[in-house]
């Protein structure tokens, strides 16, 4: 039986993450990779404890991931961006919620990674890489950021 693949190769993150032309100004400002930022605390993807992904693709990239306890896949949008207590630069605000249920959740992500988190939130779980085909991952690509927000 082949394991599943959580998310890309680090390797693959990290080569997309240094040849995306919005990641190169931010460049001195991304850290190492890991499943959750030091001197995070309070519930994961929280102001206080953001998730960590790689930029503007990093974020889309893990909440097309996004799934409900049940498997329901949620939809979001981005709320904007906002100061954070253990970060010197802003953080992303998302809204997420998933089709016929009323309640809505707010997650913060810090884009200034080379990798993205393999963490899910309270409430919610990641579908593995893997069981993406290859059209629906390349749909997942963001070709012109200025459109993203």
């Amino acid at each position: 039986m082949k394991k599943k693949l959580i998310d890309e190769p680090i390797v693959v993150q990290v080569i997309d993450t240094l040849e995306c032309p919005w990641t190169k100004d931010a460049f001195l400002k991304l850290k190492l990779g890991s499943d959750k930022l030091a001197g995070g605390h309070g519930e994961f993807g929280t102001i206080t404890n953001p998730i960590p992904v790689n930029h503007v693709q990093g974020e889309v990239f893990y909440l097309n991931r996004l799934r409900t306890k049940e498997g329901k896949p949620v939809s979001y949008r981005r709320k904007g961006s906002v100061s954070s207590p253990i970060l010197e630069t802003k953080i992303d605000e998302f809204e997420v919620s998933v089709t016929d249920c009323p309640t809505k959740s707010v997650l913060h992500f810090d884009m200034y990674n080379f990798t993205r988190s393999t963490v899910a939130p309270k409430g919610f779980t990641l579908k593995p890489v893997s069981d993406f085909t290859d059209e629906e991952i390349e749909s997942m690509k963001i070709v012109n950021p200025e459109m993203y927000g």
